[in-house]
């Protein structure tokens, strides 16, 4: 039988904005990680990545009210969320492409591209043939997409860290 605790982790952040990824049990509680914890972010990952035929049953995991989505859309949406609650919770900054936003705003990119210039002060590199939006704007311009969830506040200090540090290795 195939556990699929860790790619149920992935989805709910990616999507729902719930960073399991960042919480264990202890003594039967649920609470955020702390430094006593073995955190290893890249075996996850690992683990995650042997998930990709669970991805096509997801929609009955959630009563069949929405098809699945296919793996690749839930890596690439809980790295744009990274990047945004790495960005809130550091001084550092993070940037998000076009097709990112579009993910976690479940909108087309031709419509995202639209608000990219005027209201999501994007940065257009001629020679990648990329457009750049800062992480902290683009959450702004979120906040007001009925569609896309915020993710749930960590409230320690060192759970923080490990997400930040987590993006600046893999984001």
């Amino acid at each position: 039988c195939l556990d699929t605790n860790i790619a149920e982790r992935f989805y709910r952040y990616a999507v729902e904005g719930q960073p399991d990824f960042l919480y264990t049990y202890v003594d039967g509680v649920r609470c955020e990680i702390n430094e006593s914890y073995l955190f290893d972010f890249a075996t996850e990952l690992s683990v995650f990545l042997a998930y990709n035929e669970l991805f096509t049953c997801l929609d009955e995991s959630m009563g069949g009210t929405q098809s699945a989505y296919p793996m690749m859309v839930v890596l690439n949406m809980f790295f744009a969320r990274l990047k945004i609650d790495a960005a809130l919770y550091s001084d550092q900054e993070f940037f998000l492409g076009i097709p990112e936003i579009a993910l976690l705003a479940r909108m087309k990119e031709k419509s995202v591209r639209n608000f990219a210039h005027r209201s999501l002060g994007a940065q257009h590199d001629p020679s990648r043939r990329i457009t750049f939006i800062p992480a902290r704007t683009a959450y702004q311009w979120l906040k007001d997409r009925r569609k896309f969830i915020p993710s749930t506040t960590l409230e320690t200090e060192y759970a923080r860290r490990m997400l930040v540090s987590v993006a600046n290795d893999f984001a």
